[in-house]
């Protein structure tokens, strides 16, 4: 494209210098020789018009004449020069059998020679045609110079800019393909990073931001095989107990009653399990731009709470609120905080020996909720790793509900964690819109 541009504009230079060339000199000589053929009109005597100390024109030349006859017989010139001009342009006339009468500013090229030329009908001397000419043979050899001049740096500027172009090409093209190349590798599951290093901060940062989604899509291929992992087990564990105790009624080797009442409670256990399998994957396809009303948070968590009181009863565990007293408003999709709420209370209330403490307040822009109970705590190795999905701590289910409790509160913009003192503190983070 460079070469072609570049060939372009050369043509471009090329052509309008060789017309505007020829213009210049053909407008300067067709004024020159219209004066002479205009002024010899104007000579009182019989003589032949002597040219011979005419000036040069703007071009450099200057108009000279010589007289021939109606046959292309040369009758008169002045000089030796003249008459050598005369011979060639005489033959010219008698090769194209020109009729004499009338030419104006008529160019003409031989072999060696250029001339431009105008003639005239001589009244005074009979049968005669004087033939006014200009010699312009010398600067069109130089505007022919130049025109070579011109192509060879044109054809030095394009081997100059194919060898620039080549050399910018590939530097340009190989970090190119070197990141394509990369793309190809991530796309076949080569999660790998490219330790290539660029030059251009453009491609560089291209190349740190695919090397970033190599990682991620490297540790979200981990979780998503070590989640079909932990799936697969988690299934496998209720639907071997609900075979082997059905086969045990089958064959008479089991009490039915209490084989029913393990199989009863296995689907439950794998009812729960599927509900929250969906639930974690609707919420993984579910969009930014979810379905959001303004509510109070405090409601939202007592109503969680009272519908767990049965259980909370059972256990002998009671539930302390210590909620603002204005409301605490804020826009958020009801039924999914219902849930992540819903999660922390029940993992409260599994651990909790005597009570679970619920706070919700407003503190910094930000609204606070804190789900604490008074359980043995978490121990330092699990507790970086809870809300991952799929890991069960000390006594845990199947490891899914506080990873729907993180999705959850990150859909909305927040944060989530759990610290031990006390009491363990499961403390919601939600910013004020």
């Amino acid at each position: 494209m460079m070469i072609c541009l570049l060939a372009v504009i050369f043509i471009v230079i090329f052509l309008s210098f060789n017309f505007f060339m020829n213009n210049y000199i053909s407008s300067n000589v067709a004024s020159q020789l219209e004066v002479f053929t205009n002024h010899h009109r104007e000579y009182n005597d019989a003589a032949w018009p002597d040219m011979s100390k005419q000036p040069d024109n703007k071009v450099g030349v200057k108009a000279e004449a010589f007289v021939i006859d109606s046959e292309y017989n040369i009758l008169h010139t002045y000089d030796e020069a003249e008459s050598q001009a005369a011979e060639i342009i005489t033959s010219y006339f008698e090769e194209q059998n020109m009729e004499l009468d009338g030419i104006y500013n008529l160019y003409i090229r031989t072999d060696d020679n250029a001339y431009y030329l105008s003639t005239v009908r001589d009244e005074k001397h009979e049968n005669a045609y004087l033939v006014f000419f200009a010699d312009v043979t010398t600067i069109s050899k130089f505007s022919q110079t130049i025109n070579t001049i011109l192509v060879i740096i044109m054809v030095i500027a394009a081997a100059l800019s194919f060898g620039i172009a080549a050399v910018i090409a590939y530097s340009v093209t190989k970090p190119v393909r070197l990141l394509s190349d990369f793309a190809r590798k991530i796309g076949k599951g080569d999660f790998h990073s490219n330790d290539c290093y660029f030059r251009d901060k453009e491609l560089d940062d291209l190349a740190g931001a695919m090397n970033k989604s190599a990682t991620q899509l490297a540790n979200y291929d981990s979780e998503q095989k070590t989640f079909f992992q932990n799936v697969s087990h988690e299934l496998r564990t209720p639907l071997m107990a609900i075979k082997v105790n059905a086969e045990g009624i089958q064959y008479g080797l089991m009490e039915k009653e209490k084989s029913s009442g393990i199989i009863i409670s296995e689907v439950d256990r794998l009812s729960e399990l599927v509900e929250d399998l969906l639930y974690i994957s609707r919420i993984d396809s579910i969009t930014q731009h979810i379905e959001m009303q303004e509510n109070d948070l405090r409601e939202t968590l007592s109503l969680c709470a009272e519908n767990q009181k049965s259980i909370a009863d059972k256990n002998h565990v009671a539930f302390v609120y210590d909620f603002a007293e204005k409301p605490v408003l804020l826009s958020y999709n009801e039924k999914h905080m219902y849930r992540a709420f819903y999660n922390l209370i029940s993992n409260a209330l599994q651990y909790a020996k005597s009570k679970v403490v619920l706070s919700c307040r407003i503190e910094n822009d930000k609204a606070i909720i804190s789900v604490a109970d008074d359980g043995p705590g978490i121990s330092e190795n699990d507790l970086p790793h809870i809300f991952e999905r799929f890991y069960k701590g000390t006594n845990g289910k199947h490891g899914i509900g506080l990873s729907i409790v993180k999705s959850v509160i990150e859909l909305h913009g927040g944060s989530v964690r759990a610290t031990c003192t006390d009491m363990t503190y499961f403390i919601v983070e939600l910013p004020i819109r």
